[in-house]
């Protein structure tokens, strides 16, 4: 055997029982064989630097290359783990930026639908105040109608009136003519009478 084995050997076995605390850790929370604890990979680092520091000194390469190795293992864990955290940065960061631009859009639909509500509303109250007015005007000329036909008739009831009126005045004024010629006539007739009278007098005398 040679003599550097008994020193890495004796180096080996000290971490081991230096691993002891943290291995019963790992069992108690259930991270048992989990590499990529974060205390797992703190004791790893310093085993890795106490097999290289050692190896370096007991001049036994075997350990330092060991040691190069569980740093490199190490390493690697370490920033596969910095690369997950970015990428799980990244994901939360895009998944906020999505929620965050879902809830944009969501707040613009339903601005634009509040919009066009009361778009609706006003072209609705519109056509209700357009359909009030043009009753309104129908029912103002159906008045100004009647108004105007109720003239109309008043006018013509007048003219009939006043051409009654006047027709009574007419035949009033044609019957006191008839009886004054009627009196004329009688009075003629009475007078051509006595004449003859007086004249048949004169003659039988």
């Amino acid at each position: 055997m040679q003599l550097q084995t008994i020193p890495r050997a004796y180096v080996c076995a000290s971490l081991q029982v230096s691993r002891i605390p943290l291995s019963v850790a790992e069992r108690a929370t259930g991270n048992e064989g989990n590499e990529q604890w974060p205390p797992v990979l703190a004791f790893d680092a310093f085993q890795a630097n106490v097999k290289q520091l050692l190896g370096s000194l007991l001049r036994d390469t075997d350990l330092v290359h060991q040691g190069e190795l569980e740093q490199a293992r190490v390493t690697t864990v370490r920033e596969a783990l910095h690369l997950e955290a970015v990428a799980a940065q990244t994901k939360a960061g895009a998944e906020r930026s999505f929620q965050d631009r879902r809830t944009a859009d969501e707040g613009k639909r339903q601005a634009a639908q509040e919009r066009a509500t009361r778009r609706e509303q006003d072209a609705d109250a519109k056509r209700s105040e357009a359909k009030q007015q043009a009753a309104a005007e129908a029912r103002s000329r159906d008045e100004q109608g009647r108004r105007q036909e109720q003239k109309r008739e008043d006018d013509l009831a007048k003219a009939e009136r006043a051409a009654k009126a006047s027709s009574i005045g007419n035949e009033r004024k044609a019957l006191a003519a008839s009886k004054r010629a009627t009196a004329a006539k009688a009075l003629a007739i009475e007078t051509d009478r006595k004449l003859r009278a007086t004249k048949a007098r004169r003659t039988a005398s």
